[in-house]
């Protein structure tokens, strides 16, 4: 069973139902999770707005990776990457701005990001394209949770990296 917390996992995002059914399937969920953005999520937290038992949050790393496209690309990674980082820095001043609320409906938040890296600075994603399978590494997890992440298991294929928020 998934305890509570922030999880991040690589996956397909386009093949989400898979990993819903492979998480029902190993009893790690008690329900089906609520499909939801980043942004809405952030935004139920400012308006203090009652959160579902489980929430998957599909697509942020697709929006990072346009993010990054649109401030320069490949062209001027550095300064496209430091503009992927100001919003995700942002988003998790939100997030643990929003903390308390977060605490009292004890989620399980489930972010799909198409890659996950772990290296000496800590947790990277990133996206991979679905055609070309090309990863872009974009930002670190670290950036949108408030406590320290570790590995964990969040299927038995998978391993992730978990927060406990």
């Amino acid at each position: 069973m998934l305890h509570y917390g922030f999880y991040a996992v690589q996956w397909e995002t386009h093949r989400w139902e898979d990993l819903v059914r492979q998480l029902m399937r190993e009893e790690r969920l008690r329900e089906q999770p609520e499909r939801m953005g980043l942004l809405t999520l952030v935004r139920k937290l400012k308006r203090k707005e009652k959160l579902p038992r489980a929430i998957l949050v599909l697509n942020f790393d697709r929006a990072m990776y346009d993010a990054f496209w649109l401030n320069g690309g490949e062209g001027n990674t550095e300064q496209a990457l430091q503009v992927v980082e100001t919003i995700v820095k942002g988003l998790g001043r939100d997030i643990r701005f929003g903390r308390d609320w977060l605490q009292r409906h004890s989620p399980v938040i489930l972010l799909v990001v198409g890659s996950l890296e772990h290296t000496a600075e800590g947790w990277w994603a990133g996206y991979q394209h679905p055609r070309t399978k090309g990863i872009q590494r974009l930002f670190r997890v670290e950036w949108l949770v408030p406590t320290p992440l570790e590995p964990k298991e969040v299927t038995e294929e998978r391993l992730g990296c978990y927060a406990l928020l």
